[in-house]
């Protein structure tokens, strides 16, 4: 039977580009005890809850529609709202957010599956509620890093909302990115194109506290951007929080350093040895003033 967390819910949403760093700041975070990270939950609409075809390994190793923890998730969000997210993907566009009118809906993968934004906010207020019962906390870090769903998220004033931007050096990325998929100026264009519509959101935004981060600021000293990160978050900074593989955590997607049960954090600048010259022309054509944006 669903029900309604009765205290006022804090919202870290988590801003950044792929392979910025996120997994490991949604992971410290969770290991708050206020805190509880949920990692890229954006990934609940692509579920099935009849017959799971996006089966996701949670943190603690289970599938997803295993995991004791989202089981009840599932369970408290209320038949009509697990049907109202099933399967469905949310399109986000430039003009469909910034210009968005209350009664225009978003449209979905498929034809005529569609979403009024009442209804994207509803959902996601029985998702964060059912989170927040079966947690027993208050505090949701949720790291799908999609800033134009966090914007829109933002406006539910039955919520407080923090955004976190995390920025990352973008010849990590594009190094992560090319090791991974082979990827070059696409990497460019990801990281580039997910920074700068943050910045838009950081603009337009007049609800959210923001906090803007760099992963090499985070990796060096966590501890202090940790509580940095706290701060517009209003709690205190935990020595625990160091500690978080110690922790069973819940998060849905993210890195796989979720699943390795050290708590070492560290610096990962491999594209200054492995990307090439080639490469790093490149860069800077097409990135590289917004890299000396973020003074790097």
């Amino acid at each position: 039977m669903k029900q309604t967390h009765t205290s006022p819910l804090t919202i870290v949403h988590v801003l950044g580009s792929g392979h910025c760093g996120s997994t490991l700041l949604d992971l410290i975070l969770g290991a708050h005890s206020k805190v509880v990270g949920v990692g890229e939950v954006v990934n609940v609409y692509l579920h099935n809850f009849e017959n799971p075809t996006h089966d996701y390994r949670c943190t603690c190793e289970q599938n997803w529609s295993a995991c004791s923890f989202w089981s009840n998730v599932f369970a408290r969000m209320g038949e009509k709202t697990r049907k109202s997210m099933a399967g469905r993907r949310i399109a986000h566009s430039v003009f469909r957010l910034l210009f968005i009118q209350k009664k225009k809906p978003f449209a979905g993968v498929k034809p005529g599956q569609r979403i009024q934004l009442k209804t994207f906010l509803d959902n996601h207020h029985a998702m964060y509620n059912a989170i927040a019962q079966v947690s027993k906390k208050n505090i949701i870090v949720d790291s799908s890093k999609d800033s134009f769903r966090a914007l829109l998220l933002s406006q539910d004033k039955r919520f407080n909302h923090v955004f976190v931007h995390l920025i990352r050096d973008g010849r990590g990325v594009f190094w992560s990115y090319k090791r991974k998929y082979g990827w070059g100026w696409r990497a460019l264009y990801l990281w580039g194109g997910a920074n700068l519509k943050i910045e838009l959101v950081k603009l337009k935004n007049k609800r959210a506290k923001v906090v803007t981060v760099r992963y090499e600021d985070f990796v060096k000293e966590p501890e202090k951007i940790v509580k940095r990160v706290l701060r517009p978050i209003g709690i205190t900074f935990e020595p625990g929080m160091m500690r978080f593989a110690d922790s069973q955590q819940h998060q849905l997607g993210g890195n796989r350093m979720r699943f390795t049960k050290s708590n070492d954090i560290r610096m990962d600048e491999a594209w200054r040895r492995n990307l090439t010259k080639k490469d790093l022309r490149l860069f800077t054509l097409l990135a590289g003033w917004l890299n000396k944006i973020y003074k790097y």
